[in-house]
């Protein structure tokens, strides 16, 4: 399946606003203070964590539990998702003040890793429900775990890709435990990888009887170029907001600016537009013109 696609776009696209990348900050201070305001705050310095995470893991205790007021979200002992728990649970970052989720909101997860946002949304949509997809068996058991262990019956978590058709996908694994695309070209390790099923966003909103998706969050290495651009015009406006992390491993600002182009096409304003220097991708926020 071919994933080079092309999208009809206005004369003049928006442009991305550019973000430097985060400066590591060296810790400051006497490492007996830095210990003990880790220990103040309810966490291990990060030495002694990474010797702790390496004994547990190999007694054969994987997981750890991160607390974010009250929001509980167990993770791989030394991986990223810690990383990704923070950005997604203790951030926000894809759902804004701006930009939230409400209490009777349909809500879909496409890309949903080890449920971090699928969680959020669910605690926000209590009397509405989140439909998350993911397709590694791993991430997709640790979602279900997460979404378990928040009490949150509103959050059903499905292991499949998404996609611009039906069928079935390699997922490709790259070196990273991280980073697990249908894309090939987004992973240096082509031959790791498990056939899994996909669904089409059309295939989504039909069997869950979504007439309106309240907020679509999307992040899926690449796929979203494909998922969107094949999904038929009237599916596409039956959604309201817009979360996307935008992927692109050449010509990233032509091809984010398409995209962007497509939304606005389809009666999605985009109010934040920004492309991570130096990084094959960006963010991409909108929310439908009324």
């Amino acid at each position: 399946m071919s994933t080079q696609i092309s999208a009809a776009t206005p004369a003049e696209p928006p442009m991305p606003t550019p973000v430097p990348p985060a400066r590591a900050v060296p810790p400051t201070g006497h490492w007996v203070v830095r210990g003990a305001k880790a220990l103040l705050s309810g966490r291990l310095p990060y030495q002694l964590q990474g010797r702790v995470d390496r004994v547990m893991r190999a007694i054969g205790r994987p997981y750890r539990r991160l607390r974010f007021d009250g929001v509980r979200i167990d993770v791989r002992r030394g991986s990223w998702d810690e990383g990704a728990a923070i950005r997604v649970v203790g951030n926000r970052d894809y759902s804004r003040p701006s930009h939230q989720i409400g209490s009777n909101d349909t809500v879909v997860d496409i890309g949903a890793n080890i449920g971090c946002f699928a969680v959020v949304a669910g605690l926000a949509a209590r009397q509405g429900r989140v439909l998350a997809f993911e397709p590694d068996r791993e991430n997709h058991a640790l979602a279900v775990r997460n979404a378990a262990l928040n009490g949150l019956d509103n959050v059903v978590v499905e292991r499949a890709a998404v996609s611009g058709e039906p069928g079935t996908l390699r997922l490709f694994h790259g070196s990273e435990n991280s980073l697990h695309t249908t894309i090939a070209a987004r992973t240096d390790a082509e031959s790791r990888g498990e056939e899994v099923p996909a669904v089409t966003l059309k295939q989504i909103f039909d069997r869950h009887n979504v007439t309106r998706c309240d907020f679509l969050k999307m992040n899926c290495e690449g796929a979203e170029y494909e998922i969107l651009y094949r999904t038929p015009p009237e599916y596409l406006n039956r959604i309201e907001r817009i979360a996307l992390e935008y992927h692109a491993t050449t010509d990233k600002t032509r091809v984010s600016r398409e995209l962007a182009s497509f939304l606005v096409a389809h009666g999605i304003d985009i109010f934040e537009f920004t492309d991570f220097v130096g990084m094959d991708c960006g963010y991409l926020r909108g929310v439908r013109r009324h």
